[in-house]
């Protein structure tokens, strides 16, 4: 039996995230596509989600890439060795995300890969999976850019606390939970309408 870790399944689980933008897209020679999608933090930075089911290596991957991005011509080399000195102490302590340098491209990427031999995702995996991705771009993003910049060395970033979350960042969380409650009352409504029995119904009927 093949995965069930398809793109319309992978759809649905954004769906009910309340997750408003992407796109799917085929891929030539694979059997699943991806799903482009993204979103903007607290500073107004856009970030690129790639989804991926790659069906045929058993893998999904969910990847962030070019969180920060590296010219590794004009980036002094005692930055490029701190970048990954931060970057190998970030992944040893991590759970789910892991980050990368990909110094042909000079791409600091975050992705969450998982096994999908012959499995389902479920819903909780995958919000866990997306969550984690947002989670270590808003922990980790702007501090290793700093890192890139000379403005911060490796140990500032990993003996940094966890970020508090700014008044703009908790509108930001009130409003999206609204926005969801506001969606899931909806989906509710034709249901809660159709499974509205006629009156009498209930009632016994006399022989």
């Amino acid at each position: 039996m093949g995965t069930s870790v398809t793109l319309e399944v992978l759809r649905q689980h954004l769906e009910e995230m309340g997750w408003p933008h992407y796109q799917l897209k085929d891929e030539p020679g694979e059997r699943e596509g991806l799903i482009n999608t993204g979103y903007r933090d607290s500073e107004g930075k856009g970030h690129h989600i790639i989804i991926d089911p790659m069906v045929e290596k058993g893998a999904l991957r969910i990847m962030a890439p070019g969180v920060v991005m590296v010219s590794t011509e004009e980036t002094p080399e005692t930055c490029l060795h701190e970048l990954t000195l931060a970057l190998a102490a970030i992944n040893g302590k991590s759970v789910l995300a892991w980050w990368s340098y990909e110094p042909a491209i000079g791409a600091v990427s975050v992705q969450v890969s998982m096994p999908i031999d012959e499995n389902d995702l479920s819903f909780e995996q995958f919000k866990r999976s997306m969550e984690a991705i947002n989670w270590a771009i808003a922990t980790y993003g702007a501090a290793l850019q700093a890192v890139v910049d000379g403005a911060k060395k490796a140990k500032d970033v990993i003996d940094q606390d966890m970020p508090v979350p700014s008044e703009d960042d908790l509108a930001l969380m009130r409003r999206l939970l609204a926005e969801l409650e506001e969606r899931a009352r909806r989906a509710r409504q034709p249901d809660d309408q159709g499974d509205a029995k006629p009156d009498g119904e209930d009632k016994p009927r006399g022989k």
